[in-house]
């Protein structure tokens, strides 16, 4: 229910598109190119929102176009999954790229633009993560790399660094510390960018007392317009996301900085057409098919 892949399969059926699912664990490599174990899928509006057919074995080149939308973790099985996609890339559409979604961690994309981002450092080190709590204030938002929809985030003080031990595994595991950004309270932008551009946006407001802003975590939404500053920060940004294949993120700001940049598998679609009283899938499928078409 409102998955947002589920609303992209959705409109492409209505276009009279063959749709296909699969899993990363279908897809195999040999000799003569990448082949797919999949099934073809009736797109159902409601549960049980697909009615499979039988199972078949296609190469990859025979598809107009693949969509990679697995949710984190980002993990070796992940990273194998995006090797494999990029056999075909010289001959099928995927989207988004598979070499920038393995070369782009959502968290440390942010650092390809360090004008726009908070204080922020990644480190395993505790003593680096100490100092650095104290120069911003002494608050701070610990986030683990590979997390998603805000799971394993937790806000944290100088006087209290008792998770870090646990989010770094003793000190060997890298996690991404923020400075803390009081106005979160009145809410985090999501920005919708498609093909390099702008498309909308919607605000995650936390619940009172929390910083949490995911739907998933208690958040609420309400629409969004961009400020000055957050139309500079994306015009800024949506040109290196085109050139990097990045079709369709999702990127996260608070007071008109840069936390985030969702590219595995960005959502809250249903809930942004909700927002807005429009359907943006056909927007963002007519993108898809002229870039097909190309």
């Amino acid at each position: 229910k409102k998955d947002s892949s589920h609303l992209l399969m959705l409109e492409l059926s209505r276009r009279g598109r063959q749709v296909y699912f699969s899993t990363p664990s279908s897809l195999v490599l040999g000799p003569h190119g990448v082949m797919v174990r999949t099934s073809e899928v009736k797109v159902l509006e409601s549960a049980p929102y697909f009615s499979f057919q039988r199972e078949e074995v296609i190469p990859a080149e025979k598809f107009s176009l693949i969509l990679m939308r697995k949710d984190p973790p980002v993990d070796t099985a992940y990273l194998y999954a995006t090797q494999i996609l990029s056999q075909v890339v010289k001959k099928v559409v995927v989207i988004n790229s598979p070499q920038t979604l393995r070369d782009w961690n959502e968290k440390l994309a942010i650092f390809n633009f360090p004008k726009w981002i908070p204080p922020t450092i990644v480190t395993a080190n505790k003593n680096e993560i100490s100092r650095f709590v104290r120069s911003v204030g002494g608050e701070a938002v610990l986030k683990p790399l590979g997390g998603f929809a805000g799971q394993g985030v937790a806000r944290i003080s100088s006087e209290s660094l008792s998770l870090v031990g646990e989010a770094t595994r003793d000190g060997t595991f890298p996690v991404m510390v923020q400075a803390y950004l009081p106005q979160v309270s009145a809410g985090e932008k999501r920005v919708f960018m498609i093909d390099g551009r702008p498309m909308g946006a919607l605000l995650k407001i936390p619940p009172q007392g929390g910083f949490l802003t995911s739907p998933d975590l208690g958040g609420h939404l309400a629409p969004a317009k961009l400020s000055a500053r957050e139309q500079r920060l994306c015009k800024a940004i949506g040109p290196v996301l085109k050139k990097n294949g990045i079709f369709f993120a999702g990127i996260d700001l608070i007071d008109g900085f840069l936390t985030e940049i969702n590219i595995t598998s960005p959502g809250l679609l249903w809930e942004w057409n909700e927002i807005d009283n429009r359907r943006h899938e056909k927007e963002i499928v007519d993108l898809l098919e002229r870039k097909v078409r190309k």
